[in-house]
């Protein structure tokens, strides 16, 4: 799920990654005696990356920007192509070696190892971080039958559509609070799609007051007391958003908040209606 916890909070491994990647290029500089700063060059590599997969990101998914245009700047949705990202890095360090013949032998020393190591550590990472690939064998109340007979459903219930997307989330929340309106229009968007809110370790009364208050619908609202599904996931943080196939196979997810563009590329696979 690209993310680890750390002292309760989920952390996402690139941005992880990058911190401990730049703190080793600045010891290797130290060490190495480089007679310029390798750190300068390297954020200079990283912001250039960075630009780059972000705007071929927001390009790609204009559609979603079109009513906010504040929200290309809003980068907590860590929204980059991450193929345009890599090739900006390599061609960077490509001109950097080119144009810097006296210090090419350093800069490949120091940053080529490195951004080595930074990837394979990122590819371990993220498969030890995937979560189970198949549905957990656990049963949730439904917020309507709560107020009722407490009835009891199963995530295989209903899985019948052509995916289920699964978002954890609570009220205390605030990257929850800023998401729900994407996910209510992608719930009218995608009927196709199942759409379940599972709250994480809070009543009825409290889930149905904030529905409430905010003017939120969804048509699967549930219970999850005692926070079963997020020790299934290995994730305590939130919020949290999987999203399976109709076979109850995980395809995909995402960590932290979700932009109209992050979820309409997290669902790219699924034609919206018309």
């Amino acid at each position: 799920m690209e993310a680890v916890q750390l002292f309760g909070a989920s952390v996402p491994v690139v941005p992880l990654l990058l911190l401990a990647a730049g703190l080793l290029i600045a010891l290797l500089g130290k060490l190495l005696r480089a007679p310029f700063d390798v750190s300068d060059v390297f954020l200079k590599l990283v912001l250039a990356s960075f630009v780059m997969g972000r705007v071929v990101f927001v390009l790609l998914h204009l559609d979603a920007y079109r009513d906010n245009g504040w929200a290309v700047l809003d980068i907590r949705d860590r929204g980059v192509d991450i193929y345009a990202a890599l090739i900006t890095a390599v061609v960077y360090l490509a001109w950097l070696v080119y144009r810097r013949p006296a210090q090419r032998r350093l800069l490949l020393q120091i940053i080529l190892p490195v951004a080595l190591l930074s990837g394979g550590s990122y590819v371990l990472l993220k498969s030890y971080l995937r979560p189970p690939s198949l549905w957990p064998d656990l049963t949730f109340v439904t917020l309507a039958n709560e107020t009722r007979s407490s009835q009891t459903v199963s995530l295989q219930t209903d899985a019948q559509r052509e995916f289920t997307l699964v978002n954890l989330w609570a009220t205390w929340c605030p990257p929850c609070h800023r998401e729900m309106p994407v996910l209510a229009a992608a719930q009218h968007e995608f009927p196709q799609g199942q759409f379940i809110l599972l709250n994480q370790g809070e009543s009825a009364e409290v889930v149905s007051e904030y529905l409430l208050e905010n003017n939120l619908q969804f048509e699967q609202v549930w219970l999850d007391a005692q926070s079963q599904f997020s020790q299934f996931s290995g994730n305590r943080g939130l919020p949290l958003t999987l999203i399976y196939d109709k076979q109850g196979k995980l395809i995909d997810g995402h960590v932290g908040q979700l932009s109209r563009a992050t979820l309409m590329e997290k669902l790219s696979g699924f034609k919206p209606k018309k």
